[in-house]
């Protein structure tokens, strides 16, 4: 993921040789000169904001013509050479376009190469020393990855001393190590880069010793460190070095790595070469990670070294931009009761529980893309991967996130097979991890105790005064005028108030992800009067009850199910999961897993609002349905409208076929009655027949 390189003033770039300035894109003002640029032309840091870059640079009063601001972009360096008469130096310069305190700006490095040529002297046999110090140098400065650089730079070493093997080897002195960081080998020379990671330190005396000293080593024949040097010996001989050109270079003047050529066989006369190649290497490889360094902390969050907000928008937009149909599975999760950790215990406490939670997540999700959004906000994107070893993560994952952080991460989770559209799946994940949160409210005491959200308490509250009441409309076969199944509805109605349509509470309770409790409620009330109907001996008919899309996609949905059916002692078959349209808006694989779990349980399951939307044609093909209902706006004009009623008799048609209940709702009159019985409907439901009743009316009907 490219991202622009955001860079701010900073003692790093001051550590660098090369010049570097920043300058104003729209008036040339400098905004930045580092110490080597200050040295070179004797301007004073705070002088630097009030100067010119044409003016301090080049000596000039107005910009100058070979100004290459035009030529500037985000995306890579353009990189040119140029004798800077004014200086009296010759550079190779790369130029790009960055952001710098918020605003575009250009950034030039600059390299004087004018010195290291003067040291060069004479002719060799197969390159002219001046030569492949300038190509060198051009290589290092021009390349767009660090690593064809230095690669193709031990290559052009090999060949001018015709050795077998360059390679650099840089020194880990916290850890005791040297380690093979690149190498170049020449054809039919085999690596030793994977055998050269972890060299202790003091394996190598006779080496390290050396180049701590700031010296060269070179080493005619290897036998002949056998007797006093038996450790280096076979430390060469082991990768089949006879031979040995090295120089050592530095890391704010210590010695930090150096430069090896094995079995050199030509231009042994010289060293030099290599000593300058050597110090243009290390530079790079300085200059090169450093900003690699200012890269990373601007696209990662730096306590949980996770990927940040930016790059997530990032990533976000490339991913869109490709139309990559892949699948899709995200992770979105939310530290409970973070703020709470940092009041209670401070803040490195809630610090700790990040950076454990991260952890988690990295490990869980390897290959992932991992993003901390905000402080206790973190947002997983695994792309390529199974439905099936995708879940199973999120499972293992929570559970570790339970047992390793003090309150856990409420987890919202979605997953498509071939991704459409990112920001929707995003969404859904979002809904159910805030579902999730909202069970931690009600679990944790903690959490009632100091937030006390004020629509769950109110809710609840509600629930358990009776304040959202059962009403069954029932459900008539128009053959028999008899009642074969009923809806089960719900008021809500306070003491001393009237009785309140759901059109005035739902809404509000799926906006603050709480219609999962009353739609478990509901559930629960359809089971106790299935209950109070089988222990009166009334006969037992099905009732279906309504669930909410985001309650489908609930991971203890079916668990909660199947609990009460046995709590009651009910059979599922007469409990009809009613589901509404929206559930089109829901991944495939996940309606099918949905579809596939309410049928192993035994519950049936009914579509409403059929007819509503184009997209529920395509749902009757992933999910099967026991029971369709033809949407109410299907029965308005059905009497007057011909073509409404070929759409109609087409889909009971259909439902035939599909071995599928049709059931008309919203049928208020004689006529609609005749027509839909006609055409085949065996299930009626609406104000002609009855409209929802208390349990003590349904009862006497």
């Amino acid at each position: 993921m490219e991202q622009d390189m955001i860079l701010y003033e900073t003692p790093l770039l001051d550590e660098l040789e090369e010049i570097i300035y920043v300058s104003d894109i729209r008036d040339y003002s400098l905004l930045y000169l580092n110490r080597a640029g200050r040295s070179l032309t004797g301007l004073k840091q705070e002088d630097v904001r009030n100067s010119k870059c044409h003016r301090v640079l080049q000596g000039r009063d107005t910009p100058c013509p070979f100004c290459t601001n035009a030529k500037l972009s985000k995306d890579g360096f353009y990189v040119w050479e140029y004798e800077n008469p004014h200086l009296n130096k010759n550079f190779i310069v790369k130029d790009k376009l960055v952001e710098w305190e918020g605003r575009p700006a250009r950034m030039e490095i600059a390299v004087d190469v004018g010195d290291r040529v003067k040291e060069r002297g004479s002719h060799t046999s197969k390159y002219h020393m001046e030569t492949v110090m300038l190509e060198t140098l051009r290589v290092l400065n021009t390349a767009d990855y660090l690593d064809d650089a230095i690669n193709r730079t031990l290559e052009m070493i090999a060949d001018f001393y015709g050795g077998e093997r360059a390679y650099i080897i840089e020194i880990d002195r916290v850890q005791g190590f040297a380690r093979n960081t690149y190498e170049w080998c020449r054809a039919g020379i085999p690596s030793q880069k994977a055998a050269l990671q972890q060299v202790p330190l003091d394996g190598i005396p006779y080496l390290f010793e050396t180049f701590n000293k700031k010296q060269h080593l070179i080493i005619s024949r290897t036998g002949e460190l056998r007797d006093s040097y038996p450790s280096e010996y076979r430390y060469l001989t082991a990768r089949n070095t006879d031979s040995l050109f090295a120089v050592p270079f530095e890391d704010e003047s210590a010695f930090s790595g150096y430069i090896g050529i094995d079995n050199p066989n030509i231009n042994q006369d010289t060293i030099k070469l290599l000593d300058s190649i050597a110090y243009n290497i290390a530079n790079e490889i300085k200059k090169r990670r450093l900003y690699e360094r200012l890269e990373y902390e601007a696209a990662h969050d730096s306590l949980s070294g996770l990927l940040n907000r930016e790059s997530f928008v990032h990533f976000r937009n490339d991913l869109m931009r490709s139309g990559k149909a892949v699948s899709c599975g995200i992770v979105a999760g939310d530290i409970n009761d973070l703020k709470q950790l940092n009041r209670d215990y401070g803040q490195s406490r809630g610090d700790m529980t990040i950076k454990e939670a991260a952890s988690v997540m990295a490990s869980s999700f390897a290959g992932a893309s991992i993003f901390r959004l905000s402080g206790d906000e973190f947002i997983i994107v695994s792309l390529e991967s199974a439905y099936e070893e995708f879940m199973e993560r999120v499972g293992k994952m929570e559970w570790m996130l339970d047992s390793r952080t003090p309150n856990g991460v409420s987890l919202g989770c979605t997953w498509e097979e071939h991704l459409a559209d990112f920001d929707r799946l995003m969404r859904h994940a979002e809904e159910l991890m805030l579902v999730n949160k909202q069970i931690y409210y009600k679990d944790s005491s903690q959490e009632r105790k100091h937030y006390s959200p004020e629509y769950l308490n109110r809710l609840l509250q509600d629930m358990e005064e009776g304040c959202y009441r059962l009403c069954l409309q029932p459900k008539y076969n128009p053959l028999t005028g008899k009642v074969c199944s009923a809806e089960a509805l719900v008021r809500y109605r306070a003491a001393g108030t009237e009785s309140t349509q759901p059109l005035n509470f739902v809404p509000l309770l799926e906006k603050t992800k709480l219609i999962r409790y009353l739609d478990f409620y509901m559930l629960e009330q359809v089971f106790k009067l299935l209950s109070d109907w089988k222990e009166r001996g009334r006969e037992l008919i099905p009732v279906s009850v309504n669930f909410s899309r985001i309650t489908l996609l609930e991971r203890d949905l079916f668990r909660v199910l199947t609990d009460m059916q046995k709590r009651y002692h009910i059979p599922a078959r007469l409990v009809m999961i009613e589901i509404t349209e929206s559930i089109g808006d829901i991944e495939r694989k996940v309606i099918e897993s949905i579809g596939s779990k309410l049928r192993e349980a035994g519950f049936r399951i009914s579509l409403d609002d059929f007819g509503a939307n184009y997209a529920n044609m395509s749902i009757l093909s992933i999910m099967q349905f026991d029971e369709v209902k033809l949407d109410k706006s299907l029965m308005d004009d059905l009497v007057e409208n011909q073509t409404n009623q070929t759409v109609v008799k087409c889909i009971i048609d259909m439902c035939h076929s599909l071995q599928v209940e049709c059931v008309a709702e919203g049928v208020e009159n004689q006529e609609q009655l005749e027509l839909l019985t006609s055409f085949g409907c065996t299930a009626i439901q609406g104000y002609y027949y009855s409209r929802p009743l208390e349990i003590a009316e349904f009862e006497r009907i």
